[in-house]
């Protein structure tokens, strides 16, 4: 009984067949870190034999590859990595570990790698179209180089799907198509009425009526000698104001002057004196000038009489003529 039970466990233990061994990365990784490029070769393949699940059957292809690498076996180490990406299309490469050439064999082996592509239609039967080409009914199960492509379904009548879809290498991806009628077609657009493109007729505006001028008063030449006579008084009076201050100051009425001030009183004193009384002499004679043509300009409505005065400062005077102006 007893030898009869042992040898049913035997042959339970013989159909199960060996169990399978955990891959070796951490003495993978060691090796590789201390330059035993060849132990890493061996021991990977002995992991493999052995058999491993996806996941780590890529990553022992990885490592292998990268030691094939080191050992300048660039052909082989792309066929490991082109293993590893066909056993896990996730498996990826330690950029911050691996070396440039490492990561640049993995990415040519990659993009050499197909990616598989499902399609399901649902929505009644229909046929499938790949950038274009017939591949027949759906379902449909198909590898196709990476990158982007057009998925096309076509059932019964005017029923149609499509699909724009990125394939990734050693990957795959489903896509579902439900088959459905076309929009209708935009409204024809309606014919737009064009602007009448004639220029539009200019408008004529009328010039104003020019209004006559206002009535001419009586003539203005009085005013220039007048004006002229009133301001060359008042330029004597201020020059007769500045002859009297020099005089002031050389008579002692002031502070002490210093020889500079002195010499300068002596000289403008009498240049002042002279010019202010020609000034108002000229002046006084121009103003008289102005009022007697005043005077005998015939009168107007639009003119006044005028008024001349005389006034008294100290240290000097003026004429004052007042009259309105037309």
């Amino acid at each position: 009984m007893i030898a009869a039970l042992a040898a049913a466990g035997l042959l339970t233990l013989a159909a199960a067949g060996p169990a399978k061994k955990p891959a070796p990365l951490a003495e993978l990784k060691r090796d590789f870190a201390g330059g035993e490029l060849e132990r890493v070769i061996k021991k990977a393949d002995a992991a493999l034999k052995a058999g491993l699940d996806p996941k780590d059957a890529a990553q022992v292809q990885l490592w292998r590859g990268q030691a094939l690498l080191g050992l300048g076996k660039e052909a082989q180490a792309r066929a490991a990595f082109t293993s590893a990406v066909e056993a896990w299309g996730d498996v990826e490469l330690d950029a911050q570990r691996a070396s440039p050439d490492a990561l640049r064999v993995f990415e040519q082996a990659r993009s050499a790698v197909p990616a598989t592509l499902s399609v399901v239609v649902t929505g009644g039967d229909g046929t499938v179209l790949i950038d274009g080409k017939d591949y027949g009914p759906a379902p449909l199960v198909i590898q196709l180089a990476a990158g982007a492509h057009v998925v096309d379904a076509r059932g019964a009548g005017q029923l149609r799907a499509r699909s724009d879809v990125m394939l990734q290498p050693g990957r795959r991806r489903e896509v579902e198509l439900q088959l459905q009628l076309p929009p209708p077609p935009p409204p024809e657009p309606k014919a737009e009425v064009k602007p009448d493109a004639r220029p539009a007729p200019p408008v004529v505006v009328a010039p104003p009526k020019a209004e006559p001028p206002p009535p001419q008063g009586s003539s203005k030449l009085w005013l220039a000698p007048f004006a002229g006579g009133v301001v060359l008084g008042a330029v004597g009076g201020i020059l007769l104001w500045q002859a009297r201050v020099a005089y002031d100051l050389l008579n002692g009425s002031g502070p002490p002057l210093t020889a500079e001030q002195e010499s300068s009183a002596m000289r403008n004193g009498p240049t002042f004196q002279t010019f202010g009384f020609l000034a108002v002499g000229v002046g006084v004679a121009a103003v008289v000038s102005g009022v007697v043509m005043f005077m005998l300009t015939p009168p107007s409505s639009a003119q006044a009489q005028a008024r001349a005065g005389f006034f008294a400062v100290p240290g000097g005077g003026g004429v004052l003529v007042t009259a309105p102006l037309p």
